[in-house]
């Protein structure tokens, strides 16, 4: 995947966040001894292939001045985790699937339309409708 990744994650202090942490950083690698497990922080990513042109000189800067959907840069996005699923992609060999859900798809498509397609918020939306897989990494 050229570019970065927008990410989003839970509350670094929550429970859930630790637990998540536990399974990635100790609890699973162990079960794989052949396969080499990556340490990272538990996430769902928004979108991909960001050109660095676009926030090269300041990232915070490029973040803080998103259009996201809400008022309130600081309102908390909810994310329902369906089913665990094992694949064979690098980022994906173990992944709890999240849902759709509209609070998801709104950011993730306000997002995507600044990020990748150049302001196009229908080509965002038809891609998170079409094309985006939520999940959360554990391997």
């Amino acid at each position: 995947m050229p570019g970065a990744s927008l990410w989003i994650i839970p509350p670094k202090d929550s429970s859930f966040s630790q637990a998540l942490q536990t399974l990635i950083s100790t609890t699973i690698p162990p079960h794989f001894p052949h396969t080499k497990t990556h340490d990272f922080i538990p996430h769902v990513t928004i979108t991909s292939n960001i050109d660095s042109s676009l926030y090269a000189s300041d990232p915070q800067a490029w973040l803080s001045d998103l259009h996201l959907p809400s008022g309130d840069h600081h309102d908390p996005v909810f994310v329902t985790l369906d089913v665990l699923e094992a694949g064979d992609a690098f980022v994906k060999k173990l992944t709890l699937r999240a849902g759709k859900t509209a609070q998801l798809l709104q950011l993730v498509s306000a997002c995507r339309a600044e990020a990748v397609e150049g302001g196009e918020q229908g080509e965002a939306e038809k891609w998170a409708h079409d094309e985006y897989l939520p999940h959360l990494s554990l391997m």
